[in-house]
């Protein structure tokens, strides 16, 4: 760790020492830019994590406690998921894993969501929450391939989220109403 990253750990909350890690502008002694290694060090902290929950291996003392530690601190016992893929709602659901191809994934799934005292998953149309929508519309319009939004981009969903919290009304296009309009 390079020193002048030493002293985030212990004066900032986890949020922040997460951002400003992964932001930093500092060289590792290999020359290589802080924030390469800091990202990946915590992907493969994550990625060990998981290999521990849905493959059963074994993992060093250490990071197991750090892993239960940051579990319970970002613990929630409710989880509701809206997918406008209805097929992947379909297998979720149907708790068989009888896809091959996606079987393995399918489990994982079945076994995380076993995990919360409440876990609801049901398909939406992709208008439904448009909000999520846009967002998603600006995360493939990014160079970057991971980004964390901590505020919403609020010029570009605030409309959205107004008409969403009045229940406003709108025409969802498809191709039978498509072929009216023509």
């Amino acid at each position: 760790v390079p020193p002048e990253m030493v002293s985030s750990f212990i004066d900032m909350d986890l949020m922040c020492w997460l951002r400003f890690n992964c932001q930093s502008k500092v060289s590792h002694s290999s020359l290589v830019s802080w924030s390469y290694i800091f990202t990946f060090a915590i992907w493969n902290l994550w990625k060990q994590r998981n290999g521990m929950v849905f493959n059963n291996n074994t993992l060093n003392v250490t990071l197991h406690r750090i892993s239960k530690n940051q579990a319970l601190e970002f613990y929630y016992c409710k989880l509701e998921i809206e997918l406008d893929a209805k097929v992947v709602v379909e297998l979720v659901q149907s708790e068989k894993t009888s896809n091959a191809f996606y079987s393995s994934l399918l489990a994982d799934c079945i076994s995380l969501m076993g995990r919360f005292q409440h876990c609801k998953v049901q398909h939406v149309f992709r208008e439904v929450n448009r909000v999520a929508d846009a967002l998603a519309k600006i995360g493939c319009n990014m160079q970057e391939n991971f980004v964390i939004m901590d505020r919403s981009p609020s010029d570009v969903v605030s409309n959205f989220v107004y008409s969403d919290a009045i229940g406003e009304n709108f025409c969802r296009l498809t191709a039978s109403n498509l072929a009216i309009l023509a």
